[in-house]
This record gives structure tokens, sequence and C-alpha cells, in this order.
């Protein structure tokens, strides 16, 4: 038996002895070194992106999910109206492009649909701001996670984090610069708030 053979034979053994609390810190401490104290911001900060773009995308598919009811179209024409409505191009929204796959549109998609939407505002600067803590997860850079300048090993910057997160989710419903919101002639406002309004109301009547 090789030096391999007898090592992996070794793990054969050991690793299914390893509890749920084992495997969850192998990595990072055992192999990476990290603290515990590195370890629960890492934590902190994947947990915090990921629910950051679930939620999005939620409110996204939620929009979409309205727009297709109020304007008694098909999911694809529904994406292929808000590509011509709003000039966003993405390919995963193109149903003619052969990768078409609405729901693997990737965080910074979402956040240019906002802004083409919405236009720029502090929600949009806010999400491209926790866009660079995912960005620096995503490739390694592990100790130089950071928000503001400010380091987020810091419980006070994990704290003005989250405040940031609710003041802009509370301001959310206000229009940005720009976007196509603000481009709609009084006409057409008028004539999506009596669709909304017809929309709500039925929606309301089933339940």
């Amino acid at each position: 038996m090789t030096e391999k053979d007898e090592m992996l034979s070794e793990l054969d053994k050991v690793l299914p002895k390893y509890s749920s609390e084992q495997f969850s810190t192998l990595v990072p401490k055992g192999m990476l070194g990290l603290s515990d104290s590195q370890i629960q911001t890492v934590q902190f900060a994947f947990w915090f992106c990921y629910t950051l773009e679930k939620d999005l995308a939620d409110v996204l598919q939620e929009a979409v999910s309205k727009t297709k009811v109020i304007l008694g179209k098909t999911e694809p024409e529904t994406y292929e109206y808000m590509r011509k409505e709003y000039g966003i191009k993405f390919e995963v929204v193109d149903e003619d492009h052969p990768k078409y796959d609405p729901y693997s549109i990737v965080f910074n998609d979402r956040i240019e649909i906002v802004e083409k939407i919405r236009g720029k505002d502090n929600f949009t600067e806010f999400l491209r701001k926790v866009k660079e803590i995912r960005n620096d997860l995503s490739h390694g850079r592990i100790l130089e996670l950071s928000y503001e300048g400010k380091s987020l090993f810091e419980d006070a910057t994990k704290a003005t984090l989250l405040r940031d997160l609710i003041a802009n989710s509370i301001g959310f419903p206000e229009r940005g610069e720009g976007g196509a919101l603000e481009d709609q002639s009084p006409e057409d406002r008028a004539r999506v708030d009596a669709l909304w309004k017809e929309f709500e109301k039925k929606n309301n009547a089933k339940d």
C-alpha cells in the first residue's frame, strides 16, 4: 500500500466520526488558520450578502409577476417588455438568446436593472458597496473585508452596515434620478397607476 493509499484509508476512518461543528471549522480554522472572531465575521458577511441578494431577487421577481398580471402577458413576454421599455439588454432577460435564463441574473445585473428602472439613488449606491464586500468574499480577500473604509471585523462597522441597510430599505419607494420611471410622461404614469390600482383591487378581493 502506498503512502497516499494509507492516508486515504486513515481519512476514511476518521472523517465519518467528525461532528457538524468539526466540519464547520475544518476549513477556516484547520486549513486557513482563521481565529473564531474572523470566522464569525466571514459568516456575518456571507449571510448578510446572501440575504440582501435573495431579497432583491424576490423584489424583482414579484415586480415581474405583478407586471405580467397587469399587462396580461406571459413571463417571457414580460421580460421582453422590460427589455424594450427600460432598455435592459442582458442576455438573461432576452428570450431569443440561446442562454436565456431569467433566474440566473447575477447580483450586478439586479443592481443595474434597479438603476435602469428607478434611477441612481442612495439605495443603489448602498447595493454597490455591498457588492464590494461580496466580491472580497468570492475572491478570497477575507482579511480585507470592510465597509465605508472601516474593517468589517469591528462590531461597530457591522452595526453601521445593518443600520444603513434598514435606512435604505425604508427609503426604497422614493425614486432616484434618471431611470425609466422618471422618464415616464404624466399620461403614462396615470395609465400605470390605474392598472396598478385595478390589479390591487382584484388581488385584495381574492383575499
